[in-house]
């Protein structure tokens, strides 16, 4: 059977007023062959009634013509929903070059509303899209926008999304030798290192930063990438030697990946106190992503195994968060929080005094605890 571009075309001549059928040609096509051609077509058409368009790429009327492609793109424009603008961004994403070129040039507009935004993004994450003409769009975009605003978070799930657990981040960092500006080059080390996920991918993506600090085409962002370095190796080093040193020691005893708790463990071995405060960071995330997936911090308020109170104050902060609205879930962190202030309280005063706060805002979803919490707090 020929493959679905030639079927598709012989069934758009045969059916349209183009080139007169060539029983010659035809021969080649088996009649089931022809049947399935059809409804590849009918279906092909399907979505197109709801722009008022004509039939897509591939057909006789060509997508690069520019009064298609004005029609497609001012149809995308006017997209009242994110869903609606997937769909129609899809049909510029497929077409000829020029349509692409139109599609991006739409992404780059920052009049556009969030909802053709995400459309565009949503096709393209569809389609796995991450050729280097996109990324680098995408991480312009990051680094002319608030690192904090919607858009920019949306661009770093973009990239999440397209990992999905592969090691991505360091053909990410490869972009930086690229030609782009400082401040883009900037914003790729910080999608980078949220594209970091997976124990591989850490390894390969350190790797990529030591090296680059002996690169002299990168020297101008070394203050990015040591500091990348720090956040993701929970140390420092003097010079880019000392880097290479270290990583050629970690990678010895660890090669199939680098965990975060041993590269802490590591640095907690190595700096002492400052790097106990790093530990307790990155106790700080894990707790801040547990709670905000409505799960209760519980362990980190034992002061046997977590023996920093800064650790368990957060714990204790981050419980309401993790409640949300749910009533078992807040009866289940007032059970956990009043041993906190009353016998067997709490050694440190701030963890407790934290906990009455928390207490406090629980009362508001679990009311008939409220008499006990109030006599607790006492």
């Amino acid at each position: 059977m020929p493959d679905s571009a030639e079927t598709l075309q012989k069934v758009f001549v045969m059916c349209s007023d183009g080139p007169p059928f060539d029983p010659r040609r035809a021969r080649r096509v088996s009649i089931p062959g022809r049947y399935l051609a059809l409804i590849f077509t009918i279906l092909a058409l399907g979505p197109f009634p709801l722009f008022g368009a004509q039939p897509p790429a591939g057909s006789p009327q060509e997508p690069e013509d520019p009064a298609r492609i004005k029609e497609l793109a001012r149809s995308l424009y006017e997209a009242p929903s994110a869903a609606e603008a997937a769909l129609r961004a899809e049909l510029l994403r497929s077409g000829s070059s020029p349509a692409r070129e139109r599609l991006f040039g739409i992404l780059r507009d920052p009049g556009i509303s969030d909802e053709v935004f995400d459309g565009i993004l949503i096709a393209l994450e569809e389609r796995s899209e991450q050729g280097k003409e996109l990324v680098d769009l995408l991480v312009g975009l990051y680094a002319k926008s608030d690192p904090t605003s919607r858009r920019a978070r949306r661009v770093l799930t973009f990239f999440q999304k397209l990992d999905r657990g592969k090691s991505g981040a360091l053909a990410l960092l490869s972009a930086l030798r690229s030609g782009m500006g400082n401040g883009q080059r900037g914003a790729l080390i910080e999608i980078a290192i949220e594209y970091v996920d997976t124990d591989a991918e850490r390894r390969d993506f350190i790797l990529g930063l030591v090296e680059s600090l002996s690169d002299k085409k990168m020297e101008a962002l070394r203050p990015q990438l040591e500091s990348a370095l720090r956040r993701v190796t929970f140390q420092s080093q003097p010079t880019p030697k000392d880097w290479e040193e270290w990583y050629r020691e970690f990678v010895k005893l660890h090669p199939e990946g680098f965990k975060e708790r041993d590269l802490a463990a590591v640095a907690i071995a190595r700096e002492g106190a400052e790097q106990r405060r790093i530990w307790s960071e990155t106790c700080r995330r894990a707790i801040g992503l547990l709670a905000q997936s409505g799960v209760l911090p519980e362990e980190f308020l034992d002061a046997g195994k977590y023996p920093e109170p800064a650790v368990r104050q957060i714990a204790v902060q981050a419980m309401p968060l993790a409640v949300g609205e749910d009533e078992k879930r807040a009866e289940r962190a007032v059970d956990r929080l009043l041993p906190l202030v009353g016998e067997g309280r709490d050694p440190d005063p701030e963890v407790q005094r934290s906990a009455v706060e928390a207490l406090g805002l629980l009362a508001k979803t679990v009311p008939k605890r409220r008499a006990t919490i109030s006599n607790a707090a006492r």
